[in-house]
């Protein structure tokens, strides 16, 4: 089995290095990538998103969080389509997606940027949508709605995990 550790922010630079180490396997070699990230980009997060998927097709590969998998490296470790694995002492910082841009814009005021803003509550409600969708409990989507941080010890990591992989964790066991 091959490692690749992956460490820092989410961005082309990340992307790159992302793409090139798995390029540099071989076809019938497994692959575990550990992920240490406090996030970063989101579009650099879909798109690495894209590649695991695409690479895990006809491969072996796993996602492990090692240490730290926050904001856009929490949404690549659980939307990816792989195995996933927790390790003792990961935990995670969850939150709304924040679009600056978006945000600087709608201070202006004018017709398109009020436009942009409304597409950017959209984006919004389809994020939240995802969070429910793993299920966090009622009172981690509440902070989320409300644009806080919500703060994933490694058991709780595993349990959405278990929830994706299995469907079996329900909001009203996560009481």
């Amino acid at each position: 089995m091959k490692a690749i550790g992956w460490r820092g922010d989410i961005d082309a630079e990340a992307l790159g290095f992302f793409i090139d180490q798995l390029n540099d396997t071989e076809p019938e070699e497994s692959v575990c990538i550990y992920i240490d990230s406090s996030g970063g980009q989101p579009d650099c997060s879909d798109a690495i998103i894209d590649v695991i998927d695409r690479f895990s097709e006809d491969r072996n590969l796993t996602l492990a969080a090692y240490w730290e998998i926050s904001s856009a490296a929490f949404q690549i470790f659980m939307k990816s389509r792989c195995e996933k694995v927790v390790l003792p002492g990961a935990h995670a910082i969850v939150h709304k997606t924040t679009h600056r841009n978006n945000t600087l814009m709608m201070d202006r005021g004018d017709p398109l940027h009020v436009g942009v803003a409304c597409q950017n509550e959209m984006l919004q409600v389809e994020k939240l949508s995802w969070f429910s969708s793993i299920e966090l409990t009622e009172s981690e989507m509440s902070v989320i709605k409300n644009n806080g941080d919500v703060y994933l010890n490694a058991k709780r990591l595993r349990e959405i995990v278990n929830n994706i992989d299995t469907g079996k964790l329900t909001n009203q066991n996560n009481k």
